[in-house]
């Protein structure tokens, strides 16, 4: 089974339904509008994860991007078995399933916001050649899995990191971002709050020392002039005397 539906302007998430179709071998649906997250892969995709002849009953000729190149299959294509999911608005983390689809032999998830870590048991998928390659001017994606490698170990064998281009905060080895630097989202809102509490005992601390000011400023005027007779007398008539002069001034 092969369903194409590339280049139109469908929106949504992904249909859970797809991954109940056992004799699914081709999914395409890249340059759409499609968002949400990858839906959890099930065990009802047996052609993806066993390839049992039972499911090789294709006919005609299928068009499928490897590795960047348009490769025509008229009697063999029904032996290949690829997913593309590259180039809409998908987001989340990669579902850990996905590894266990091992007669995939083609997978693009690029161009999209996903984020996390790339699933460990992904080297599992023996099959893959072509992982998420938009550019055709480069090859040699993967050359071999060891299944039973880390995946810090396979992905030692990608010759290019942008692969995974368009999803920015996907992270691990040989790529930009490192895991380690990933933020907890538990730990942020903490950080936040605590900031927040910070300004605001700021801003008590500017009041209290305005009030402070202005009434040392007041009370060390007024108290010396209520204390102080002799004072108070000499300031009155400062006072006076500059307001004469002002009138004067002005009359003449």
């Amino acid at each position: 089974m092969v369903i194409r539906l590339h280049r139109n302007n469908f929106t949504g998430e992904i249909p859970k339904s797809l991954w109940k179709m056992s004799k699914l071998q081709i999914l395409n649906v890249a340059y759409n509008n499609l968002r949400g997250t990858i839906p959890h892969f099930q065990r009802e995709l047996n052609a993806m994860v066993k390839g049992s002849e039972k499911h090789y009953n294709g006919s005609g000729d299928v068009i499928q991007v490897m590795k960047g190149v348009d490769l025509v299959y008229t009697r063999t294509w029904d032996m290949v078995f690829n997913t593309d999911l590259s180039s809409n608005k998908l987001i989340g983390e990669i579902p850990v399933g996905l590894s266990a689809l091992f007669m995939l032999s083609g997978l693009n998830l690029s161009n999209n916001h996903l984020s996390g870590n790339i699933p460990n048991n992904i080297g599992n998928m023996m099959r893959l050649e072509s992982l998420g390659r938009d550019d055709p001017s480069k090859h040699g994606i993967f050359d071999f899995f060891e299944p039973s490698e880390s995946v810090t170990q396979q992905l030692n064998l990608i010759n290019d990191p942008s692969i995974y281009s368009g999803n920015r905060d996907i992270c691990g080895t040989r790529l930009p971002k490192n895991c380690s630097d990933r933020q907890d989202p538990t730990t942020i809102a903490p950080k936040r709050k605590h900031k927040t509490v910070e300004e605001s005992i700021k801003v008590w601390w500017l009041y209290l020392d305005i009030m402070c000011g202005f009434t040392t400023g007041f009370w060390g005027v007024i108290g010396v002039l209520l204390s102080k007779k002799h004072w108070r007398h000499k300031l009155f008539m400062f006072s006076e005397e500059t307001m004469d002069k002002i009138y004067v001034a002005v009359m003449v």
